[in-house]
């Protein structure tokens, strides 16, 4: 998988049950519907995590704001969630309806043979695929995989998780016409912040990989 062990986020959206919320009364946080913590005692806090009040020193180390960025994944503007830790993109079932709902049905494809899991081991369910083209750091990517997941109880601040089957690409497309200085290209550097900071991401776990693989060959000699 890629990713890096410093993943903005565990995994993929996870799904609880309302038993598995209410079991532990000691819990300093619930899981909201993209399978992340959210405080549960938090009135100064907005649904997006923006503070009104003045936050405590212990709030401060607990938690901080996600990356969310806006894509155009098929020609409209996606809110995303920047995973390094998700191997797939996904939006959710309500945003494909709302969205591309007049594409109809028929146009997800069907992968039974793909099961999602979130880090919780809990199955994430979802109706099938499309293939976008997703505009990326100035980039067009053509036929990316999205999945549309069902939607996860609870509100949703976004409703696409971008993950690193688009990530990779974008990476590889840059790589092939900047090299290793894509970083210093307008194209990366004018980017959004989780955006960069995802292809770094990339691209150290890239090398890390590369490195293990030599230094398996060497020491096979």
């Amino acid at each position: 998988m890629y990713g890096c062990s410093q993943s903005y986020v565990t995994l993929q959206q996870a799904f609880f049950s309302q038993q598995q919320l209410e079991g532990d009364a000691s819990s300093l946080a619930e899981c909201d519907a993209v399978g992340k913590l959210k405080p549960t005692e938090l009135p100064s806090h907005s649904s997006v995590g923006e503070s009104t009040g003045s936050p405590s020193p212990a709030i401060t180390k607990l938690i901080a704001p996600c990356p969310n960025i806006t894509v155009l994944i098929g020609g409209i503007g996606v809110e995303c969630l920047v995973d390094t830790g998700s191997m797939v993109s996904t939006i959710t079932e309500s945003f494909f309806r709302a969205q591309f709902g007049f594409w109809g049905h028929d146009r997800l494809q069907s992968c039974q043979w793909l099961q999602l899991r979130a880090a919780n081991g809990l199955a994430i369910p979802y109706v099938g695929y499309l293939e976008l083209e997703v505009e990326l750091c100035g980039k067009v990517i053509p036929c990316c995989g999205i999945l549309v997941v069902k939607d996860p109880p609870g509100a949703s601040s976004s409703p696409g998780i971008l993950g690193m089957n688009v990530i990779r690409r974008c990476y590889q497309e840059l790589f092939g016409v900047f090299g290793s200085s894509l970083f210093e290209s307008p194209f990366v550097s004018g980017a959004a912040g989780p955006v960069v900071a995802a292809l770094q991401c990339h691209q150290t776990a890239q090398h890390s990989q590369t490195l293990r693989v030599t230094l398996g060959s060497v020491e096979g000699k």
